[in-house]
């Protein structure tokens, strides 16, 4: 009888085991689950470790971002502000992306636009330090505005386009259209390049309205590369895709309202020359009240 309540007893214990195992196994099960998931410093969402983008650990970025909002925000960058070296998107960090290790997660489209925003990023550089050998334009073409190169004659340091080739008539590599290279207008008949001293023969009714609407409107052009640029809002500091910056308002490059954040530079000329007229007339002034006065003593 006694052999027999022991064996009972044994049993109901190895039954009762595995229920006061289980909640450790929960625990445990629960604290993987966290292990696997991390917070992009974006969306703010817990995402799946395999989803995280770790292009910048190398670099000693350790921001925390999924790839979804990476390749947002490559997209916005190389896309609207034309970007070619994109930083970390924390403010306070210097660390800038590898586009080689960014190609796995973008589309094809935004691969491609980064690629030519970063070399033409770089010949601009280079032929604003007088390092590029070679003359560049633009394609004329609103649609296209390629980068198009004349790799046949050299400039010098001074210069970013030649003006001793005698191409004018190119095509775009990009659209296949063709522009004067010099002036950077689509190709007409009887065309006369006027960069070279020569007058354009045939002018074509949409390059006048263009003109007239750029009169109209006010826009700027770019005193480094002449490219029109209009302002739709914000500072009037703008920055053109050839890397030149300038003033939308007076169009210079040196402008005193670079050191404002109002950027009103033609408020504050105005303000200058007012109180410096005004303290020329109070010298005018003091000098001419002291004459009367020694003349009265005298």
């Amino acid at each position: 009888m006694t052999q027999s309540m022991e064996i009972e007893i044994t049993d109901q214990n190895l039954e009762k085991a595995p229920s006061s195992d289980s909640p450790t196994d929960d625990s445990s099960s629960n604290s993987n689950d966290t292990d696997n998931y991390f917070t992009c410093e974006i969306c703010i969402e817990p995402v799946l470790l395999d989803q995280k983008f770790k292009n910048m650990e190398m670099d000693g970025c350790l921001h925390s971002y999924c790839t979804d909002c990476i390749v947002k925000y490559i997209e916005v960058k190389v896309s609207h502000d034309n970007v070619s070296e994109i930083k970390c998107p924390d403010s306070n960090c210097s660390v800038f992306l590898n586009i080689f290790s960014c190609c796995s997660i973008l589309s094809k489209s935004v691969f491609e636009k980064w690629c030519r925003v970063l070399c033409e990023s770089a010949v601009l550089t280079e032929s604003s330090k007088g390092g590029f050998a070679y003359g560049r334009s633009y394609c004329p073409f609103r649609e296209c505005s390629e980068l198009v190169l004349n790799e046949c004659v050299k400039t010098t340091a001074s210069s970013s386009t030649s003006t001793s080739s005698n191409i004018t008539k190119s095509t775009c590599p990009n659209c296949k259209k063709i522009f004067c290279f010099h002036c950077m207008v689509p190709w007409k008949d009887n065309h006369r390049c006027a960069k070279r001293g020569e007058l354009v023969n045939d002018v074509d009714r949409n390059d006048l309205l263009f003109l007239e609407a750029a009169r109209r409107e006010k826009w700027t052009r770019c005193p480094n590369c002449s490219r029109y640029v209009e302002r739709k809002r914000g500072c009037s500091v703008m920055t053109c895709r050839c890397k030149a910056t300038f003033c939308y308002r007076c169009g210079c490059e040196n402008c005193i309202c670079k050191l404002k954040a109002g950027c009103s530079c033609r408020m504050v000329i105005n303000i200058l020359l007012y109180y410096t007229f005004l303290a020329f007339f109070c010298i005018v002034f003091y000098k001419v009240h002291l004459g009367i006065k020694t003349h009265r003593r005298g």
